[in-house]
């Protein structure tokens, strides 16, 4: 049996079992086989080191990690209700599991624990209860925030760009045609 301290509360893992949660945010990733199939294989690769018994997978392929519902999750979530026992909830990295706000990344470990989810992390040290390990959480998850919020301004800054260039970025109006990225009436 193995005992373990969970937000100042002890937790019996008698039966050493876990889920797996992978997401990856676009289709394009979806389609070319890239993530999912790796964030899987790591975390199977984890759970055989930690000799942690995988009894499910859940999966958002090509759903963005800012959204707070995501179907796998629900699924997981209701899963680890229904299951009224401690289970691994193993992911590959912090930013899988979340791209949220850090209040509400926060919220949904919260929740995940209060259903008796044990989180571990194939790169981050998740299971150690320490102030190191606690700062570098919250930067790991302020920092994917950051970098979303980054992204997206790049992004907007680039059609922007292209608008200004000529180029139309959206779907064409009634009474246009796009042809090679330009409007045409």
């Amino acid at each position: 049996m193995l005992s373990l301290s969970v937000g100042g509360c002890s937790m019996n893992i008698t039966d050493n079992e876990g889920v797996i949660y992978t997401r990856v945010s676009s289709d394009k990733q979806v389609r070319e086989g890239h993530g999912l199939d790796s964030q899987l294989f790591s975390c199977r690769r984890l759970a055989k080191e930690k000799s942690i018994k995988v009894i499910g997978v859940f999966e958002d392929p090509g759903i963005s990690g800012k959204l707070l519902y995501r179907p796998g999750l629900d699924k997981l979530t209701q899963f680890l209700m229904a299951r009224k026992k401690p289970t691994w909830l193993i992911i590959d990295d912090l930013d899988r599991l979340s791209r949220l706000e850090p209040y509400d990344y926060f919220h949904l470990k919260r929740e995940l624990i209060s259903h008796g989810a044990k989180l571990i992390s194939v790169n981050d040290d998740l299971e150690t209860e320490s102030p190191e390990s606690e700062l570098l959480e919250n930067l790991k998850i302020s920092f994917s925030s950051y970098l979303r919020k980054k992204n997206q301004q790049r992004v907007n800054a680039k059609m922007r760009a292209r608008l200004r260039s000529g180029h139309w970025v959206f779907h064409p109006p009634p009474g246009y045609l796009l042809e090679n990225k330009i409007l045409i009436p």
